[in-house]
């Protein structure tokens, strides 16, 4: 059997709609039919291929239900989330460090063993990125989570030092 690149690059863009939903209903949203998620994943990537022929060598930005954006100048930006699945004895934690031209300079993706809940898997991740960017001597670092409660922490051990 045979897997087409084209096959594969729309089953991981299914993959990362499915690691969104299931994201935005960890951290207390409504969650989407599936039929809609699929619907809208599948339309989603037909714009991402048009946009993928149509784009420049050097892609300016990425395509989503938010638009990434590009870190400062001279800059590196981490990116990092986390999965938590109830009952599981482990969190999926995953970290991208990019330039500021959009490469990735460094990416990690792995479990961790325990039973953890989402504020703590987002500080877990954020650790463990941060570690990443040490490991590679990284300086001048934007961080990038969407868990709102844990930059709110960090925010707040900051301006108590």
């Amino acid at each position: 059997m045979e897997l087409l690149v084209e096959d594969f690059a729309l089953f991981c863009w299914l993959a990362w709609k499915c690691w969104g939903e299931r994201n935005k209903v960890i951290h207390g949203g409504e969650a989407s039919d599936r039929q809609s998620v699929l619907d809208l994943g599948i339309a989603s990537f037909g714009k991402l291929k048009a946009l993928h022929y149509m784009a420049p060598e050097q892609p300016q930005q990425c395509v989503g239900s938010e638009l990434w954006q590009f870190p400062l100048t001279r800059f590196l930006k981490l990116n990092v989330n986390a999965a938590v699945i109830p009952g599981s004895n482990y969190v999926g934690v995953g970290a991208a460090i990019h330039n500021d031209s959009g490469l990735v300079c460094g990416a990690l993706a792995k479990s961790i063993d325990g039973r953890f809940s989402p504020f703590l898997a987002e500080c877990i991740v954020l650790h463990e990125g941060l570690k990443l960017a040490k490991e590679l001597e990284i300086d001048g670092l934007v961080m990038k989570t969407y868990a709102t409660n844990v930059a709110s922490a960090i925010v707040v051990i900051w301006s108590c030092q």
